[in-house]
């Protein structure tokens, strides 16, 4: 298990490098532009469009430095399966009805406590609100395009051979701790786990990002046209349709949830011989300390959005 160890230690390190990368980018560079004089200044010199750009460049230096650190770990080769167009929706809308659930569960615990909310939604709602055609873009494909990259192509690639059931779970783990707050965790780790199954399955990142770029799609318009319904009826014909397509998307996604938990037929490929032990994934995987420096620094970091605490403001 000496390789596992060194992989999942390069993998730490790589996330935690990352975030470092991010932490000096934003401190030395963003935070001189957070004052609305300077954004202002800066949207009238460059255009609206390119100063919202710039929102995901801790993103893309995440990816950069990630990329960086991890290069050299062996990938896991395997053939990866065909998956029909049927398949991909089936798990599409079971991934959609349970990112409904848990998403319902971290807001009513995130309001529950003395936070800031859900800002980071209502940034993503702000984002999307402008108007502006990158807005939508950043929210519904770049963001997917990013996190795909990183999180399954990059991340699973190098793990997958540990065994599938526990790299689709660190790499969902990871994808719900990059996000920053209880609410957004809870969402992405579940919908981390379908989205890493169909990876492992298929090897085929752009299965993925179609697949979460629809799920933002659906997101980011209910957020754009449901607050026009107050001041627009017009908004109405277009939240109608919208209403019906969730409904049914969640009624399908229940359907086949059922039909799955009765078949059990999503399987994991854990016979590897390359496979972490059961009994070793704790002490090799999530007790590796570099794993554990960028869990507790995400777990602080969303203890703190909870309990509203600023370190920089």
């Amino acid at each position: 298990m000496a390789t596992s160890k060194k992989t999942f230690s390069r993998i730490g390190l790589g996330l935690v490098a990352a975030y470092a990368a991010i932490i000096v980018f934003s401190r030395f560079v963003f935070a001189p532009l957070l004052t609305q004089t300077d954004i202002a200044r800066l949207a009238e010199t460059i255009g609206p469009s390119l100063t919202l750009s710039l929102t995901y460049i801790p993103n893309i230096i995440f990816l950069a430095v990630f990329w960086l650190i991890i290069r050299k770990i062996p990938r896991s080769e395997w053939q990866g399966e065909a998956m029909s167009f049927r398949c991909l929706f089936q798990i599409f809308v079971m991934m959609y009805v349970i990112s409904i659930v848990i998403n319902i569960l971290g807001m009513t615990v995130s309001e529950a406590a003395p936070a800031r909310g859900n800002e980071s939604r209502e940034m993503i709602g702000s984002i999307v609100s402008t108007g502006l055609p990158i807005g939508f873009l950043m929210v519904t494909f770049i963001a997917p395009v990013l996190e795909e990259l990183i999180f399954r192509k990059l991340m699973l690639d190098r793990i997958r051979n540990c065994g599938e059931k526990t790299a689709i779970v660190f790499s969902a783990l990871c994808f719900g701790l990059f996000h920053g707050n209880l609410a957004q965790f809870l969402y992405a780790f579940s919908v981390g786990l379908f989205l890493g199954y169909v990876y492992c399955r298929t090897r085929k990142v752009h299965y993925t990002i179609v697949m979460h770029t629809l799920l933002n799609t659906i997101s980011s318009t209910i957020m754009l046209f449901a607050p026009a319904m107050k001041d627009d009826g017009k908004a109405v014909l277009i939240v109608i349709p919208l209403v019906l397509v969730i409904a049914t998307l969640f009624v399908c996604g229940i359907v086949q949830l059922i039909r799955h938990l009765k078949r059990r037929d999503l399987h994991l490929d854990n016979t590897m011989v390359t496979c972490i032990p059961k009994e070793e994934v704790l002490q090799t995987v999530y007790l590796n300390p570099c794993v554990m420096l960028f869990i507790l620094y995400c777990v602080t970091g969303i203890v703190m959005d909870l309990m509203n605490i600023h370190v920089m403001g």
